[in-house]
């Protein structure tokens, strides 16, 4: 388990509703407007005016309503104290597990025992659980400031307690032992880490933050600190003597050093970003050189310096549009909104015009007693009027945001991938898969694989890029394309998992599996790999053969099964052969009669194995005709063979397709080609 404190906002304006509100991920969906929440679970504890215990499966309207409770009390509690900071009153903590969901008595036994460890038991806190990451893990926010309002929890050292406790949780439920201040020795005891091992392990690391890799992850963009690691910035600053010379080394990098708070970071003069000096390793920077001493912003021309790029090289090209885009669209975005801005104002000063001219009237015309009730009233009145008038505004801004975000380029560099792959570009579209199977996690294939309705996949050893279906399809958000098939069947692209996947419908369609096979083997070359139902693969390979699709699986079971039915169809009777076509005609009335059906399929189960079974129920399951005679029809059914009594039917012969109906009766799906028929 990892543990991390959360620091407080940095603008100052933290609050109890603010947090919660993230907690729970209680936020509209941009294009419905419909109110989403995050929190698979929510844990309130200590609280008065809501009921403490878990929250799961409510809706967001409900959850939005016990948010709002919670956060009024736990905001009046550290209002009580008016001694310490704003930033200082809660406690937002994070506790990370792996990509399987904890269960229930591992997250009680963490919050428990992290809030007495901590001395925050008593206080107000709340728990949520999130899986937007990739991995489980869950946020625990806790007011501290006791319910009596006078004493604040300074929490020191709450980074070592937090971390012993971590070990002590991964002990007792046997889960999977993270790095950290402490470790489980060969004896299960918990010891601390010596400090030189810590500083090894430290220089192990990358030297982004948690908030660059995400911002890379989303955006797709490469940031001021990926470059820095790149560049060993602080290998080049190391060996400065002074902070002059630490100024003139860091600008030759197009790069600043200033003063934040009571340490120093590093930002490049041109662009956005920056980074702590202590991540690149430089520390005790007052002590070597004195106090701090600002350099000049600009020096002559740096030998390299930060510029924007994508995560992905191969993508500059389109990188470069995306900008030139969002520069072209600035104009026009800011006209837009300047419009809006005129057009309320005056809307609003007519009206205000309006309601002076209404005072002034009722002022001359009216006196005595009742003239002032008359004008409260009428300012009541006034002030109704300005509220609905500024909530029509609100919208009116809402709808306008929402119009420039669809005409937007996009607001990062793979947002506007993803629309030009919507567009119908496929380069785009294989760098935005790219970048998401790079990414992926177990946990967000299961999510996907859930939201879908995956039940069945195919996938291989190569990854090629091919070009779409004509189907109509939708792209996912990761860039997975999901083909619409009709009557509900889905063939999914996935970038996450790198597979082609089918629901349940397209999974029991030979249709659809003939389609997915095709596309697969377009991708992954001709060897592949099946998931899924039993049923669905041996289906999958009766389809390939019978299509002469020319791919092989790996399994065993299967490979073993294809070359049966390769066998198989080799050994049918040949249109070249009178003798051989002559037992295969069948009708009701004046067959020809051939060798007896049972004894052809007993003859047939000794040779090859097959065992004979009974006929199996109707339904849209494509049988292959073995053997006709007058007396029946013997039918393939995979590793098994039946026999169909003689009734009404079409003539039918060696190699025909046929589906069984619900009454029992044949129903021909294809006729066998090269028969002269």
């Amino acid at each position: 388990m990892i543990t991390k404190r959360i620091s407080s906002r940095r603008d100052g304006a933290s609050s109890a509703k603010a947090v919660l509100k993230y907690g729970e991920g209680l936020k509209k969906d941009r294009a419905t407007g419909v109110l989403q929440g995050k929190s698979l679970r929510t844990r309130l504890s200590n609280f008065g005016l809501v009921d403490d215990g878990v929250y799961q499966s409510r809706s967001p309207a409900e959850m939005l309503e016990l948010i709002e409770l919670a956060s009024k009390e736990m905001q009046a509690c550290c209002d009580m104290n008016t001694r310490a900071g704003e930033q200082s009153k809660i406690a937002h903590f994070l506790f990370s597990f792996d990509q399987t969901r904890p269960t229930e008595s591992v997250i009680r036994d963490t919050e428990d025992s992290m809030m007495s460890a901590l001395g925050l038991k008593e206080n107000l806190w709340v728990s949520f659980l999130h899986s937007d990451n990739g991995h489980f893990h869950v946020h625990l926010i806790a007011s501290r400031i006791s319910k009596d309002g006078h004493r604040l929890n300074k929490l020191w050292h709450d980074q070592t307690i937090r971390d012993r406790v971590a070990r002590e949780i991964e002990i007792r439920h046997h889960l999977i032992r993270d790095n950290g201040l402490h470790r489980i020795d060969e004896d299960g005891q918990i010891v601390e880490v010596p400090k030189n091992e810590r500083e090894r392990r430290k220089g192990l690391k990358s030297i982004k933050t948690d908030r660059a890799q995400t911002v890379e992850i989303h955006a797709g963009e490469k940031t001021f600190q990926s470059w820095a690691e790149e560049m060993r910035i602080g290998d080049r600053l190391k060996y400065a003597k002074s902070w002059k010379e630490l100024h003139s080394t860091a600008a030759a990098y197009g790069c600043a050093i200033k003063q934040k708070g009571a340490g120093f970071m590093i930002c490049p003069i041109e662009g956005k970003g920056g980074m702590q000096l202590s991540r690149v390793g430089l520390k005790g920077l007052v002590a070597r050189f004195g106090p701090f001493e600002p350099g000049r912003e600009r020096q002559a021309s740096a030998n390299a310096q930060y510029e924007p790029a994508p995560v992905n090289p191969k993508a500059a090209s389109r990188y470069e549009k995306w900008r030139a885009a969002k520069r072209d669209f600035l104009p026009f975005k800011t006209e837009e909104l300047q419009r809006l801005r005129s057009e309320h104002k005056a809307i609003r000063e007519s009206l205000r015009g309006e309601q002076r001219q209404e005072l002034a009237q009722l002022r001359a015309s009216i006196a005595g007693a009742d003239k002032f009730a008359a004008i409260s009233l009428l300012k009541m009145q006034h002030a109704v009027q300005m509220t609905e008038l500024a909530t029509r505004f609100k919208h009116e801004r809402t709808a306008l945001y929402q119009e420039l975000a669809e005409k937007a380029p996009g607001s990062t560099f793979r947002d506007y991938l993803i629309r030009e792959s919507r567009k119908g570009d496929d380069v785009a579209l294989g760098f935005v898969q790219a970048h998401a199977s790079t990414h992926a996690t177990d946990l967000s294939r299961k999510q996907e694989a859930k939201k879908l309705k995956i039940i069945a996949a195919i996938r291989g050893e190569e990854y090629l890029v091919v070009r779409r279906l004509q189907f109509s399809h939708h792209i996912e958000p990761s860039g997975s394309v999901v083909y619409h098939l009709g009557d509900d069947r889905q063939i999914t692209d996935s970038a996450l998992s790198r597979r082609v996947e089918l629901n349940a419908p397209a999974a029991h369609d030979p249709e659809a599996i003939a389609t997915a096979l095709r596309f697969a083997a377009s991708k992954f070359g001709p060897e592949l790999t099946l998931t899924g139902p039993e049923d669905f693969q041996r289906r999958a390979v009766e389809i390939a053969v019978k299509e002469r699709l020319g791919v092989k699986f790996t399994n065993p079971a299967l490979k073993a099964y294809q070359d049966h039915l390769l066998a198989a169809a080799q050994m049918r009777p040949t249109p070249t052969k009178p003798a051989e076509q002559a037992a295969p005609v069948f009708h009701v009335a004046g067959a020809q009669v051939g060798l007896n059906a049972r004894s052809w399929a007993e003859d047939l189960a000794r040779t090859t194995g097959k065992k004979i079974v009974g006929l199996p129920a109707g339904g849209k399951a494509v049988y292959t005709v073995l053997h006709v005679t007058e007396d029946g029809v013997v039918l393939n059914l995979g590793r098994s063979i039946a026999v169909h009594p003689p009734i009404v039917s079409p003539t039918l012969a060696v190699g025909d397709m046929v589906t069984l109906q619900r009454d029992g009766r044949i129903l021909l799906q294809q006729k066998s080609p090269g028969l002269g028929r």
